[in-house]
């Protein structure tokens, strides 16, 4: 985590501008949706230096607003967007101050537009908090967990719109998978109509690492009408509509075509096919409090006497390049440097000379202070996790690896580790050489999140949400999978190798799985041209 002192002051207030052509976008949006209304007041909760008023006094919807109330908590900016409003043909008022602050917008509005601020929550004042919390209570949403300050702004807005009014803003992507903006999907199923996402290239959103998208709709509160969402991709000149299921955990899907969808549904249907929560049990391993202390190398095994309380451990996915981590992959790691060692005092009650001088090293550093050393007694003794027989990446870059752990070491959080459960058990061969599949891998883009960058990241209850075809893997045609994990130039030759095992054993439909393929395609590419 970063702390205050080293984020640049922009990025704290979260001060990335709108360009014109995404405002506009915004606009042409708003003058569909209110269409000769005249006399419209507008709301806009987070104004930076007033792209937004400027956009406004150049559309033709700005013919139709009676006056604007804009809000910005930075004072030097929010006399640049006073500047603005007197420039302009605008009526309205500049509120220096928070947009969450309920004192500062009174009144009930009829469009709110705009781009919230992007601030992770370890950056937001206790009296935002407070307000957010107030918020949640008046509006029927728990924050709770909430990593980021756009979605109660975003909220705040709507909710101070009147039964009719409608929005238009610039949002994160992250709207269509992280668990945050659970609380914002939620909350626009159940109270819009006539919700729109208009999708962009990656990095139409100069500056900023997440991409973005503009969402927009009506409010219809307690309507049942916000489970329609028409998608607009100006990437392609392309347009769609979804229906969204009552239980759909994430808007992923709205990223992808209807038949995308649908070859999705048939391909998950098929007998073979197994949620991944029946084939095995992964979760969260060895959690240290301090990595770089706590993992080893063999160097310092030998150094500080470490041998008596030194555990086999991957501490990386990328330090095992095969399907299989192996004895010899292990030996090859400990020749490089890697850590390759985890600190376990159970393994032995005595502690050499060596080991009681690098408790000490750890001591000066004040790795006794943090808050997961210091809550165990003694604050070296790693609860660790014992071994799995399956270990898969918690983040990723082209696609989750999972891999059979040959050589039952141990894992840090940064891998997680499992067995199969009873059905599959002694089936490792099989879900592993299965594993690396498109559509599996689809799941993974489907219910997993990404971050700026385009890292792909599984938490454990979203890896049991992936479904995967298991097929009878025979040992020469792993070990020709395993082979190509560790040799090919192109990680998508593994997958390849892989969809046809699958699909000549399955039985699954050819046109069903090109589908299935060019979906989990799409969705990779726009995540990781963000990077």
């Amino acid at each position: 985590m970063k702390t205050r002192e080293v984020v640049a002051a922009g990025k704290l207030r979260g001060g990335f501008y709108s360009p014109d052509p995404l405002v506009d976008v915004c606009l042409d949006r708003v003058r569909d949706l209110i269409g000769g209304r005249e006399g419209v007041t507008v709301l806009e909760p987070s104004a930076g230096d007033g792209g937004f008023i400027r956009g406004l006094d150049r559309h033709p919807i700005g013919a139709q607003v009676k006056s604007i109330t804009a809000v910005e908590i930075s004072p030097a900016e929010a006399s640049k967007v006073k500047e603005s409003l007197e420039r302009s043909s605008l009526d309205g008022q500049v509120f220096t101050g928070s947009a969450l602050d309920p004192k500062t917008v009174r009144d009930a509005h009829d469009v709110a537009i705009g781009n919230p601020p992007f601030v992770r929550f370890q950056f937001v004042t206790q009296d935002d908090k407070r307000h957010a919390d107030e918020l949640g209570r008046r509006i029927g949403v728990s924050f709770g967990g909430v990593s980021n300050l756009w979605i109660p702004v975003f909220l705040s807005a709507l909710s101070s719109l009147r039964d009719g009014g409608v929005f238009s803003f610039i949002v994160p992507a992250e709207c269509f998978t992280g668990q945050s903006a659970r609380a914002v999907r939620t909350w626009l199923t159940q109270n819009a109509a006539q919700l729109r996402v208009d999708l962009f290239p990656p990095k139409s959103f100069p500056g900023v690492l997440q991409e973005v998208v503009v969402l927009s709709g009506q409010i219809s509160r307690n309507s049942t009408h916000g489970a329609n969402v028409h998608v607009h991709d100006h990437g392609v000149d392309g347009a769609w509509h979804h229906v969204l299921d009552d239980d759909v955990t994430t808007w992923t899907g709205l990223l992808l075509r209807p038949e995308h969808l649908k070859a999705f549904a048939e391909a998950r249907g098929v007998s073979s096919v197994v949620p991944f929560r029946e084939v095995a049990k992964l979760s969260v391993a060895t959690v240290t409090g301090a990595n770089s202390y706590f993992c080893f190398d063999e160097g310092t095994r030998i150094a500080s006497d470490l041998g008596n309380w030194a555990r086999p451990l991957l501490d990386r996915v990328r330090h095992a390049p095969g399907l299989a981590y192996t004895e010899a992959d292990h030996a090859a790691n400990l020749a490089g440097g890697h850590p390759v060692w985890l600190l376990d005092s159970s393994l032995s009650s005595k502690p050499t000379a060596g080991a009681r001088n690098y408790i000490a090293i750890g001591e000066a550093q004040e790795l006794h202070t943090r808050y997961k050393t210091r809550i165990r007694s003694p604050w070296w003794r790693v609860p660790v996790v014992a071994p799995g027989t399956l270990m898969l990446s918690k983040r990723s870059n082209f696609f989750p690896r999972l891999i059979r752990n040959a050589e039952a070491v141990v894992t840090t959080d940064t891998v997680y580790q499992g067995s199969p459960l009873p059905p599959f058990r002694g089936r490792e061969r099989d879900i592993v050489g299965s594993f690396h599949n498109s559509l599996t891998l689809l799941t993974a883009e489907m219910f997993g999140r990404s971050f700026g960058g385009g890292v792909l990241e599984l938490v454990p209850s979203e890896t049991a949400q992936l479904v995967l075809p298991v097929a009878s893997i025979h040992d020469d045609e792993f070990t020709v999978l395993d082979q190509i994990a560790r040799v090919s130039r192109d990680p998508e030759d593994l997958v390849v190798e892989t969809d046809k095992l699958v699909t000549d054993r399955l039985g699954i439909d050819p046109d069903t799985w090109d589908l299935v393929r060019d979906a989990r395609t799409l969705l990779r590419d726009r995540r990781i041209a963000r990077n």
